[in-house]
């Protein structure tokens, strides 16, 4: 991730990772984000997102590489979302739940997550999280 940063570049999913930590350092709780996987409507591709609760609005919004306006989920109609996911557990998202959806299980099953977890913690990085 920190590579990603240091050169300015990196696919949806690195970029995604990246806002997600570094919003982790600004003691913004895990609590509060999810990284999220969408279908976009326009192309029908996967696409990852960030999303946030912030104290001062009624629903998460979206931090997207595709779109630099953060805006809140029930302005992304271009988005589908599919599954979203944090240190705590992992969600089946839902449009017409404001993407909250169903909780299907806690992180220890995410395995790809558990090492980039894993990974951030070798490397020294004091996570919010933990």
């Amino acid at each position: 991730m920190y590579e990603t940063l240091r050169r300015g570049q990196g696919d949806c999913e690195d970029l995604a990772l990246a806002k997600y930590f570094t919003l982790l350092q600004l003691n913004i709780g895990d609590d509060r984000m999810r990284l999220t996987y969408v279908k976009t409507l326009d192309t029908g591709t996967p696409h990852m997102v960030l999303t946030c609760r912030l104290h001062s609005l009624p629903h998460p919004v979206v931090l997207d590489t595709k779109d630099n306006d953060v805006r809140p989920v029930t302005d992304r109609s271009d988005l589908v979302p599919v599954y979203s996911f944090n240190a705590d557990g992992y969600w089946l998202a839902r449009q017409k739940e404001k993407w909250r959806g169903e909780r299907l299980g806690g992180a220890e099953k995410l395995s790809l997550w558990l090492d980039v977890l894993n990974r951030m913690e070798i490397d020294g990085r004091d996570l919010a999280w933990k």
